[in-house]
């Protein structure tokens, strides 16, 4: 089985040879690491309709028998991630914006902020009633609210709507409504996959020994990204959702893929260590 300075080596190799890719030299990182991964367009996306998640499984499982642990950081509830394969649950990790903590070993999950206030989420119901000609999907979890725009629409008309939500119906004390490139979501005052981080390394790492490296596709993982590079750790960029940060695309330890498949490409090769 392959180590991660095989890996990585290999890996700054493919960021020299390449010009989509950041091409300036990368730092190889030690072999105690905690990969924590994304889902949606990171470990998978919407092009990946052949893809069996048993084979994302194995990946994974294969990478944490090269010296690894493996914790998800994602927005999806825990129920929806046990959905597309229920080993998924195998492994530890945090969900919606790290509100939520599951434990594989005791099969238990763990609140960690507050649920959103009956009041309010009725609120926006009402609000979703009276913007019926809006192409918006509405989902309610215990931890946040989200809405989907179904269509893709312009930058400002996503920000018009998003004013018209805190126009007419503000926010919760201790929640704020957060902008991504398709959605609303409202999330828990200090929480966020940045959290989620934090909570780890206070609880289980308090010295650090396993270092960060923290996979994202969007603006919800780029603060975790930065956080992850300012202790030492590594951020690993799916795709092109957000503008990369100069902090981030200076940093020798963060490094981008175009997309899922071939981020899976790498890791699965035969000079990362993870093919017979």
């Amino acid at each position: 089985m392959g180590t991660y300075i095989e890996i990585f080596s290999e890996l700054n190799a493919r960021c020299l040879a390449k010009s989509e890719y950041n091409t300036r030299v990368k730092e190889k990182p030690q072999l105690n690491a905690v990969w924590f991964w994304d889902y949606d367009g990171t470990l998978r996306d919407k092009a990946d309709l052949n893809v069996l998640n048993d084979e994302l499984y194995d990946l994974l499982e294969r990478l944490q028998s090269s010296g690894s642990r493996i914790l998800w950081n994602t927005a999806r509830r825990i129920a929806s991630l046990e959905k597309q394969n229920q080993k998924f649950l195998d492994f530890d990790g945090f969900f919606v914006h790290g509100t939520l903590f599951w434990s594989a070993k005791s099969r238990k999950e763990k609140l960690l902020s507050p649920v959103v206030p009956k009041a309010y989420l009725f609120k926006v119901c009402e609000f979703m009633d009276a913007s019926r000609g809006v192409d918006l999907k509405f989902e309610s979890k215990p931890t946040s609210i989200r809405l989907v725009f179904q269509s893709q629409l312009e930058g400002h008309s996503l920000k018009e709507l998003q004013n018209r939500i805190f126009l007419e119906c503000g926010a919760p004390l201790g929640w704020r409504w957060q902008l991504s490139d398709r959605s609303l979501e409202l999330i828990p005052v200090n929480f966020s996959k940045t959290s989620a981080l934090e909570y780890y390394y206070n609880e289980f790492d308090s010295k650090m020994d396993y270092l960060p490296v923290v996979l994202g596709d969007e603006v919800f993982d780029r603060d975790a990204m930065l956080w992850s590079l300012e202790r030492g750790g590594w951020a690993i960029q799916v795709g092109s959702k957000f503008k990369i940060p100069a902090a981030l695309e200076e940093n020798k330890r963060f490094i981008q893929f175009s997309c899922a498949s071939e981020l899976r490409e790498f890791l699965t090769q035969k000079k990362a260590g993870f093919s017979s």
